[in-house]
């Protein structure tokens, strides 16, 4: 509204693809007024622009880790040196996965990096792949303690598995499901069962459905299935959009950041161990539900779950 050049990045793949989406619908009336998507697409388009010839592009799955951490902040950097700094306002999402550097490389493209708008948000709850974030020196810290997008029946299940104080204006919400599962056939009749009911018998769109698991989606037990029923599934593999009008099945990490309207949450997949700790994933993967959520898992993990939960939220 100000007139600014604005960058907007996250650390997702998925989110950042939704975010340069939604940047595309403002430059249609607004030209070249916000530059969106994930840093480290961001870090590959801008070394492009800046004719940084000896940059690679492996896509969103590569096995050298120091692509990452070491290559494309770098990248972001030296394109800024070639390109000028462009931008009047920079926003950060999920800043809690930014690595102090990555900031830094960000700020390089800032018109005005020490005085100028700079925004960042974060949630160290979701901190899966840093733990080491701070914000920046100097900056005004706003805590944002209202949740706008969860019922408060899912309120009250992030609240039982995070040390974080959660309220919500949002009352009116549906029970969360709790569907007890044992073994990878019983996981598949039960989600199986539980699509049909939520698709034909309460009438939500296949569109407003995601399945959420603890491991990569396309290593999940219900991949291997070439139909659920009536439904296939998109697969949210490495740099796929989501698909409109098709039921997901994503990882919890790759739909961070996202929402829909009904989450069914796998919260454990017989023969996979999770690398971080169990009740994180249910906060990322909880979080996610604007409406209705179901959980999937033991019966024993969904008794332990409703038990922490019934602690409450204000």
């Amino acid at each position: 509204a100000k007139g600014k050049r604005v960058l907007l990045a996250c650390f997702n793949v998925a989110l950042g693809q939704d975010l340069h989406d939604a940047a595309d619908r403002i430059n249609d009336t607004e030209p070249g007024s916000v530059t969106a998507g994930h840093f480290h697409g961001l870090a590959i388009r801008f070394a492009r622009e800046a004719g940084l010839a000896d940059v690679p592009d492996y896509g969103d799955e590569h096995s050298d880790g120091a692509y990452y951490t070491d290559v494309l902040p770098d990248a972001m950097a030296r394109a800024a040196d070639a390109t000028g700094p462009r931008f009047d306002a920079v926003l950060i999402d999920e800043a809690q996965d930014f690595p102090g550097d990555f900031l830094t490389a960000i700020l390089c493209h800032h018109t005005d990096p020490d005085d100028g708008e700079f925004h960042i948000f974060f949630d160290a709850n979701q901190a899966i792949y840093t733990r080491s974030f701070a914000p920046p020196a100097g900056m005004v810290r706003c805590n944002l303690a209202e949740n706008h997008r969860n019922p408060r029946t899912v309120c009250e299940l992030l609240h039982s598995v995070c040390d974080t104080p959660i309220t919500t204006r949002l009352r009116d919400s549906r029970p969360i499901e709790r569907v007890a599962t044992d073994g990878a056939e019983s996981l598949v009749k039960a989600t199986r069962r539980t699509l049909h009911r939520i698709i034909n018998e309460d009438a939500v769109p296949p569109g407003e459905v995601a399945i959420l698991t603890v491991r990569k989606a396309e290593d999940s037990i219900l991949a291997r299935e070439d139909k659920l029923g009536n439904f296939r599934l998109h697969i949210g593999r490495p740099g796929s959009r989501r698909a409109p009008g098709k039921i997901s099945l994503y990882s919890i990490h790759r739909f961070k950041g996202l929402e829909s309207d009904v989450v069914l949450l796998i919260v454990e997949e017989p023969g996979h161990k999770p690398r971080q700790p169990l009740n994180d994933l249910i906060y990322i993967g909880a979080s996610r539900a604007r409406g209705h959520l179901v959980l999937l898992g033991r019966e024993a993990t969904l008794h332990q779950l409703h038990e922490g939960a019934a602690a409450g939220v204000e």
